[in-house]
């Protein structure tokens, strides 16, 4: 009997041990970190650079018999030296009748120049301006052309001026007079731009 029992706990404890080996050795399951990755994209960026000849500058005027279409532009051959040329196109005031340009006088002045008197002619230079006809009241049934140079302006017509000066630095204050032999001046104040262009608007 004796001996019965001692095998009995000899096989349970073989058990025991068998059962302890036999056992899955599962290694617990971890879930990985996320790891953050910056990336830095450079987006190319092209910048059309062009020279300022946009911006308007203020512009005083008196109107008279002649009137001003659309702006007065001042040319620079030589920006350091200042604005040396002026174009810009008018036409007759309401009720005003045919203007003898021959007979127009312009006047440009500065604070620091003796006026300059232009008169009608046929190159634009200091002492001339010309009168190119740019267009005809519609419906007048009158034909042109673009570049005709003329001598008289018609109500409802545009004649562009043109005409040059000694150069006018930058912040210099300028004057423009339109003398016609009939009728009242009109004049137009303004003020050569800090920065001189190629083409400054006024």
């Amino acid at each position: 009997m004796k001996h019965i029992l001692i095998l009995v706990i000899a096989l349970i404890l073989m058990a025991v041990v068998v059962g302890c080996t036999t056992t899955n050795n599962v290694s617990p399951v971890t879930t990985p970190t996320p790891e953050i990755v910056y990336v830095t994209v450079t987006v190319p960026i092209t910048v059309q650079v062009s020279e300022k000849t946009t911006e308007t500058t203020p512009i005083s005027i008196n109107t008279g018999t002649i009137r001003l279409i659309d702006n007065i532009y001042g040319i620079s051959s030589h920006r350091a030296a200042g604005i040396d040329e002026f174009k810009f196109s008018i036409g007759l005031s309401r009720g005003n009748p045919t203007l003898d340009l021959t007979r127009l006088k312009i006047v440009f002045s500065t604070p620091t120049s003796q006026p300059s008197i232009l008169s009608q002619g046929g190159t634009a230079s200091t002492t001339e301006f010309t009168t190119r006809l740019n267009s005809v009241i519609a419906g007048s049934g009158r034909s042109y052309t673009p570049t005709e140079y003329v001598r008289y302006m018609d109500p409802g017509d545009q004649v562009e001026i043109n005409f040059k000066v000694a150069p006018v630095p930058a912040n210099t204050n300028m004057m423009i007079e339109l003398r016609p032999d009939v009728g009242t001046t009109t004049s137009f104040s303004m003020t050569a731009p800090e920065t001189i262009s190629v083409i400054n608007i006024f």
